[in-house]
């Protein structure tokens, strides 16, 4: 054996058969599976499994917080307009376009509150609203004494101006009002100033209520209603 062992070959074979280390000390075969400073029974652990969960994301910048709010708010906004909201001014004004005539016209006193008929007999009356901004309207009283000869006496023209009202000019809404702005009218004092009118809409009828001021025939403070039938 020993003569085996100087062969440096036989040697080397012998030592790999002994699990001899370098020092010359006799090392056991590792059991399979076990590792150097840990038991036998020790089992590696698999690796954690991937997490597929997407990572979650912090707060939002505040410009974009701020611009997805808003969106929001406008989205809702519209969509509420859509469902309940007034009638826009273009859809007034769409309705007023056209010409009306007169079916009564009313006046209530404010210091006794008695409401009496503007006009003496029944009036014939038309109002033109047009998509231009513009306003024509006259009104007459009937009936009317015509005058006797081609031209008015002094007394028949008075009479006849006293019984009419008439004016031309521009008009605008605001809110629930119609702003009439006479370019000229029947007794030049209406001219250059604002006529206000609160409206509403009844099916084909409109109604026209002036703000408290002087009935023009008669001086006393009033508020005068004049219905409107549309014109087909």
């Amino acid at each position: 054996m020993a003569e085996e062992l100087d062969n440096p070959s036989k040697r080397r074979a012998w030592l790999r058969s002994r699990r001899v280390g370098p020092a010359g000390e006799l090392r056991m075969a590792r059991p399979l599976g076990a590792s150097s400073g840990r038991s036998r029974d020790h089992v590696t652990s698999p690796p954690p499994e991937a997490n597929c969960e997407p990572p979650e994301r912090g707060p939002l910048p505040s410009g974009e917080f701020m611009s997805r709010h808003i969106t929001v708010t406008v989205s809702m906004l519209a969509f509420l307009a859509l469902q309940g909201a007034p009638p826009s001014l273009a859809d007034d004004k769409a309705k007023l376009i056209g010409t009306w005539k007169l079916v009564s016209a009313v006046s209530e006193e404010l210091a006794t509150g008695q409401k009496t008929n503007i006009y003496k007999g029944t009036p014939i009356g038309f109002i033109t609203y047009g998509a231009d901004g513009r306003v024509m309207t006259i009104i007459v009283d009937s009936p009317r004494q015509k005058p006797a000869g081609a031209i008015a006496t002094a007394v028949e023209a008075e009479a006849l101006f006293r019984s009419m009202a008439a004016y031309a000019g521009s008009y605008i809404i605001k809110g629930n009002q119609v702003i009439h702005r006479p370019d000229a009218s029947w007794n030049e004092t209406w001219t250059g100033t604002e006529q206000i009118r609160e409206y509403q809409f009844d099916g084909e009828r409109l109604m026209l209520a002036t703000a408290p001021s002087p009935n023009p025939f008669t001086g006393r403070m009033s508020v005068r209603t004049l219905t409107w039938e549309k014109v087909k």
